[in-house]
């Protein structure tokens, strides 16, 4: 398992917008594209603020086949609070419709 510290790859304790979205989505997709690991841990530790635009870069985007086989990887988070937890589960539903 590769673990990415997302508020290290963010440079912030804010992840707030959709550029450092990108950020965490190409990092996501170069251990995937590696062969580092089948399974990558998301650790948002110490990270205060997560909004929609970064969600839907960094995670939603995972979703897009031409962008990201999540066939051959599975994505864990920890250290989420609950109400970003909640935000992220409606970014997955979005980007479930939109790519599926």
């Amino acid at each position: 398992m590769c673990k990415i510290n997302v508020k290290t790859i963010i440079q912030s304790p804010l992840a707030d917008d959709d550029k450092k979205g990108d950020l965490l989505f190409h990092e996501i997709k170069a251990k995937a594209y590696e062969g580092e690991s089948k399974e990558i841990c998301l650790d948002f530790k110490d990270v205060d603020l997560v909004n929609t635009a970064f969600l839907n870069n960094a995670i939603g985007r995972l979703y897009d086949a031409n962008k990201f086989d999540m066939s051959s990887t599975r994505i864990k988070i920890i250290n989420m609070e609950k109400s970003m937890l909640e935000l992220l589960k409606e970014s997955v539903r979005t980007a479930r419709l939109m790519y599926g």
